[in-house]
């Protein structure tokens, strides 16, 4: 069981570092917007740049939740862009 664990970590911390990531890039500073980029470490040729704008109706959520989504994709190959956005005020 331990020895299973162990290499979970293990295969976690190398899938992990493949993948660079720049968080809180201002992209608005008049509304405080944010973003987060994620890019494969290594890249030596242009690559796909992919804007995920994540579902909440305006209302809810935030770019943290969805950073799966980004390295998933920077570990395809795939630049990923996840940004805020403002949301509509409460009542």
């Amino acid at each position: 069981m331990i020895r299973t664990l162990f290499l979970l970590v293990i295969v976690f911390l190398i899938h992990s570092c493949r993948v660079s990531k720049t968080k809180n890039v201002v992209y608005s500073s008049a509304n405080n917007l944010l973003l987060d980029v994620y890019a494969p470490k290594k890249i030596t040729e242009p690559k796909k740049i992919l804007v995920f704008v994540y579902g909440g109706n305006w209302r809810s959520r935030r770019k943290g939740l969805y950073k799966f989504f980004g390295k998933g994709f920077a570990r395809k190959g795939v630049i990923c862009v996840v940004l805020n956005y403002r949301l509509n005020p409460t009542q």
